[in-house]
């Protein structure tokens, strides 16, 4: 943050003399582009439920784990590495891991952990009742 403010006092320096309307439209502009490109917030798993309980979902996040390929051919992002078949997407679990949506390109060894970004959204009614949209994934 204090980045962008020695940035806006630089601009401010040099565009003195000139026209206000130029400086304030500049300052809106610079302002607005600053909101708009945040970093999502990154969540831990073992922080997920109280980040959910705290914030309105869909909320764009980032959270760490491991990729694991449910029995009919999902990708569901959890907390632990090594799961058995059967502990991936059962009603015990599903709760603790992320449906990753859409297209999902697993170009490494799924042993690693891996970065998924996207929108954390809430489908209670659905196979699972957390899932990650609009995700890329970062190793």
């Amino acid at each position: 943050m204090l980045k962008f403010y020695k940035i806006i006092s630089r601009v401010f320096n040099k565009l003195q003399g000139k026209t206000v309307l130029s400086t304030l439209t500049l300052f809106s502009f610079l302002c607005v582009g600053h909101v708009h490109s945040q970093e999502p917030e990154t969540v831990a798993f073992f922080h997920l439920e109280s980040f959910i309980a705290g914030h309105p979902l869909p909320q764009s996040i980032k959270i760490r784990g491991f990729l694991h390929k449910t029995s009919d051919h999902r990708w569901v992002l959890a907390a632990e590495p090594n799961l058995k078949s059967c502990c991936v997407g059962s009603h015990a679990n599903r709760s603790r891991q992320l449906l990753i949506s859409g297209c999902v390109e697993v170009s490494q060894d799924c042993r690693f952990p891996v970065t998924v970004q996207g929108i954390l959204k809430m489908d209670p009614e659905g196979d699972f009742p957390l899932i990650m949209d609009e995700t890329s994934l970062f190793y």
